[in-house]
């Protein structure tokens, strides 16, 4: 094995504990482990989410929720993405909670759920200032009302997601929409207040008016961010070296001959590139731990491979390297790895390929190496 990914469960366990140490006791977690649990492992991760004391779990689309239920996840589940309606059935089959943000979908929705004699439960997203998915504010009286007529059709909760939980100004705005939502809704009478969530991890340290029934958080359940104190990092990413060569002076390295050696050079290749998740932004910036030295990436990364500045280690065929994790005392956090790459640490775990070999294991997280 070139490339390998180690996933400890019980970090997952860990860091939802801690998310739940910063909520009142009724406040519900839902964990979000859309889009394969950020690159972790879909299945896993959920499972070991559920255990750890999540309420509920949110993924990105129908195929993600369906691959719980044959793995025998038995928890509460929200479909965050668009559903097509050809999917609606599979809703039904598999008892799956929907998000829905289109008035033209009510009626499709009510009729597999009326066929089935079945109800669905609906999540009703409002665009508080994303302006992305959702209804506008002022359409969530209407919207509410034209579902409770559909009998077999259930708002469970109604919710929305923040902008950017780092401009304060905005996002007390985005919380003042939601409550004004929330507020117009009520003064119809139509119905009582269903469920409300909105916070995603940074919010429910930041913004203590966002948390209402529930709570999303994602980054803070992988370690990721700075958010809460004394989360553990779930991932790690290592690789070996390939081959070693010595570099004379003056002589490029890698494609596009962005990289030209000011001394002898000792390169160490690694077979890994962007094909696999290693960013190509990485090129001349990022490092990597060889026995707890930090080493370069030196020239281009191609799309299966990356080159590593290794002179004066004593690196030898064969040996470990970190991308992402902790080796001998150093750490290399996916939020150092987004900084170098000019990204986020969402995108830096979950574009990490599915191919890669993910090791599963379970290690208290007293014992682990931080």
């Amino acid at each position: 094995m070139l490339s390998w990914i180690n996933i400890n469960l019980d970090a997952v366990k860990h860091n939802i504990g801690v998310i739940r140490k910063s909520l009142e006791p009724e406040t519900k977690i839902i964990a979000v482990v859309k889009a394969n649990a950020y690159g972790h492992g879909l299945v896993e991760v959920a499972r070991a989410a559920w255990l750890g004391g999540a309420e509920m779990l949110a993924v990105r689309d129908v195929d993600e929720a369906v691959s719980l239920r044959i793995a025998k996840i038995k928890a509460p589940i929200l479909v965050m993405g668009y559903v097509q309606h050809s999917d609606y059935h599979r809703l039904v089959e598999n008892n799956l909670q929907v998000s829905l943000f289109n008035k033209e979908d009510i009626a499709e929705l009510a009729q597999v759920a009326n066929e089935a004699h079945t109800p669905i439960r609906i999540h009703v997203k409002v665009d508080t200032g994303l302006n992305r998915l959702g209804i506008a504010t002022n359409e969530l009286a209407d919207f509410v009302s034209a579902i409770n007529k559909e009998h077999y059709l259930t708002v469970e909760a109604i919710y929305s997601h923040f902008a950017d939980c780092s401009n304060y100004e905005y996002s007390i705005e985005q919380i003042k929409n939601m409550q004004g939502a929330l507020f117009s809704l009520q003064q119809t009478g139509a119905v009582e207040l269903p469920q409300v969530h909105m916070a995603r991890s940074e919010a429910i340290a930041k913004y203590s008016g966002s948390i209402f029934d529930m709570v999303r958080p994602g980054l803070a359940i992988y370690g990721l961010g700075d958010t809460f104190e004394g989360l553990v990092p779930v991932l790690s990413w290592k690789t070996k070296i390939i081959q070693i060569k010595k570099v004379p002076a003056g002589n490029y390295v890698g494609y596009g001959l962005t990289y030209k050696t000011d001394r002898i050079t000792t390169v160490g290749v690694l077979p890994i590139g962007y094909a696999d998740g290693y960013p190509r932004s990485l090129s001349n910036k990022g490092y990597a731990l060889l026995d707890g030295k930090r080493i370069k990436v030196i020239g281009n990364i191609s799309m299966c491979m990356a080159m590593v500045d290794v002179t004066g280690t004593g690196a030898k065929l064969g040996d470990d390297v970190t991308l992402i994790g902790s080796d001998m005392g150093d750490m290399i956090s996916a939020d150092e790895v987004s900084g170098w790459a000019g990204t986020t640490p969402y995108e830096i775990v979950s574009r990490i390929s599915p191919n890669i070999y993910r090791h599963y294991y379970e290690n208290k997280v007293e014992e682990l190496e931080v």
